[in-house]
């Protein structure tokens, strides 16, 4: 029982990490942009999203492409240099814009 216990992977919840604006985002993979210019090895949230991010999403079911757009109009960058992020630096930048969601009570709670 005991090892059984220290086998298993304890849960973090997210939802309570805050993070400060500006926040950057160091990609692990850096993404070539611009024909001269060198790789780009960051990303920096310059502002929380507002109501007006959110026009044309249907409420409970935004999909991958509407972080996309909100990450491309929380950053100032273009979805193009959004598109091309790696996986995981994505997943982070999620992260970040899912801590400006309310949670609200999960599924079979009340407030």
């Amino acid at each position: 029982m005991a090892n059984e216990q220290a086998n298993q992977t304890p849960e973090v919840d997210v939802s309570t990490k805050q993070f400060e604006i500006p926040h950057t985002i160091q990609l692990t993979e850096p993404v070539q942009w611009g024909k001269d210019e060198l790789p780009r090895t960051e990303i920096t949230i310059n502002r929380r999203l507002k109501a007006k991010d959110f026009k044309g999403i249907v409420a409970g079911d935004i999909k991958f492409d509407d972080m996309v757009k909100m990450l491309s109009k929380i950053s100032g960058e273009p979805i193009a240099f959004i598109e091309e992020l790696d996986a995981a630096d994505m997943i982070t930048a999620v992260e970040v814009i899912n801590s400006f969601l309310s949670g609200g009570p999960k599924t079979g709670e009340t407030a």
